[in-house]
């Protein structure tokens, strides 16, 4: 334990070179290993976020105060932050030459970076963001799923299932927000898809429920579960819309 108003020399070594190694681990884990998903969060969030303590560092900077340490407090604080950001660029920057180094000094095998990373082709990428995308929509992380979608928009403009969960996702987000512009976003996205995919019933579930939680849209709701339900919807689509097509009086 740190003596009273000393500075916490142990707290201050071990964020910093957590920050160290964390700069160090994103490099290899985004950009050479490309391990499994959840790699990343185990390794960043769990190990480091483990061996790293805030929550430490905002008592020793609160102790410091109380002792009447102000100038340390603040020394502390600014150090920290500052350095902490150091630390990880400078773990990055240390990651990327060691793996540019090995990359060159080795064979490089076809269809690699020079990193070691495996060049992924448009629609590989495209697939990828995408079953990314979905994994977040499932552990409730919609801002990544957001996030990822937009990419494989970047990608591949008129993808059905990033336009139509795009769409989704806005709307929802701006419905829990009360953000009219974030709505109409939402329905737009919701719009296109439709409109580039008229035998595509999951822009047609989605499109209709947002209809029928928006005033006066139940008869526009109502005709498009209709379309909905005629192209022959997967099992997984028909339980999503299960409860609204109870709701509206159809039968699946």
């Amino acid at each position: 334990p740190t003596a009273p108003g000393s500075f916490p020399w142990s707290t201050f070594v071990e964020n910093v070179s957590g920050s160290l190694v964390l700069g160090a681990l994103m490099v290899f884990l985004l950009e050479v290993w490309r391990p499994l998903r959840y790699a990343r969060p185990f390794l960043g969030v769990g190990v480091l976020g483990g061996f790293t303590t805030f929550s430490a560092f905002s008592l020793d900077t609160l102790k410091l105060w109380q002792s009447g340490e102000i100038a340390q407090a603040a020394l502390y604080a600014a150090a920290s932050v500052v350095l902490w950001l150091l630390a990880v660029a400078l773990g990055c920057f240390a990651a990327a030459v060691v793996a540019l180094l090995v990359a060159a000094l080795g064979p490089r095998q076809p269809g690699t970076s020079i990193t070691g990373g495996v060049a992924l082709s448009r629609a590989q990428r495209v697939t990828q963001l995408l079953d990314e995308a979905q994994a977040d929509v499932a552990s409730g992380q919609d801002a990544a799923a957001l996030a990822a979608y937009h990419q494989v928009l970047a990608l591949s403009p008129k993808d059905a299932t990033a336009t139509t969960q795009t769409g989704w996702l806005e709307f929802s987000a701006g419905s829990a927000r009360h953000d009219a512009t974030l709505v109409a976003a939402g329905i737009h996205e919701l719009t296109r898809a439709v409109d580039e995919h008229p035998g595509d019933p999951a822009p047609r579930l989605y499109y209709a429920i947002v209809a029928d939680s928006t005033p006066h849209g139940r008869a526009l709701a109502l005709r498009e579960f209709r379309v909905f339900l005629a192209l022959h919807p997967s099992a997984g689509e028909l339980a999503v819309a299960r409860p609204f097509l109870s709701a509206l009086g159809l039968r699946p």
